[in-house]
């Protein structure tokens, strides 16, 4: 109950606030960065006026589609807010270890040496640009067996947001990287 009353707390807050407060984080949609009693840190993805379905549900269900398949997908969930029955999406972050450490990860726009949203590199980024970059830093077949499970869902799906800024590699102590789990 006391969680519930703190996100609908949140949605008081005006959008522009959210914006400055989560500007930390990616993408156009406003977020914030929650913490339950727990511990836990989760960003809250907030639904806005005009959007042309439930984003909240329709992210939180391509979550669930693609854990189905086998590929490591973050923890998300979907809170009604009291009262305002608005729907927000909860992602746990999964970019810090229980100790709140950042993990290091490095995104395929580094691995593979473009950017997809400069003008030269503009659509020149796919996934085999994705797989020579895997080859390079951890070449075993599961991590490439998840890249195609990954492509198939993205086209299966068509994901926009699927681009080489957007998926990245968790870097190991021993230099390996894996797969960040599926955002």
């Amino acid at each position: 109950a006391a969680v519930d009353g703190y996100l609908g707390r949140l949605r008081e807050i005006p959008d522009a606030m959210v914006r400055a407060f989560s500007a930390g984080e990616a993408g156009a949609r406003p977020k914030a960065n929650v913490q339950f009693p727990d511990g836990s840190e989760w960003i809250a993805k907030f639904n806005v006026p005009g959007d042309s379905c439930n984003l909240a549900r329709m992210e939180h269900l391509v979550h669930r589609i693609t854990q189905r398949a086998g590929i490591e997908t973050i923890q998300s969930k979907v809170l009604v807010i009291p009262g305002s029955g608005e729907e927000v999406l909860l992602m746990r972050r999964y970019d810090r270890n229980k100790q709140g450490v950042p993990i290091h990860r490095v995104p395929m726009s580094v691995l593979v040496g473009k950017e997809n949203h400069n003008p030269v590199d503009y659509g020149t980024v796919d996934y085999l640009d994705f797989r020579d970059a895997i080859l390079k830093t951890a070449p075993d077949a599961d991590e490439i067996g998840k890249l195609y499970k990954m492509m198939i869902i993205g086209v299966a799906l068509n994901d926009t947001d699927n681009h080489a800024r957007s998926e990245e590699r968790r870097v190991g102590k021993e230099g390996r990287s894996r797969w960040s789990p599926y955002h």
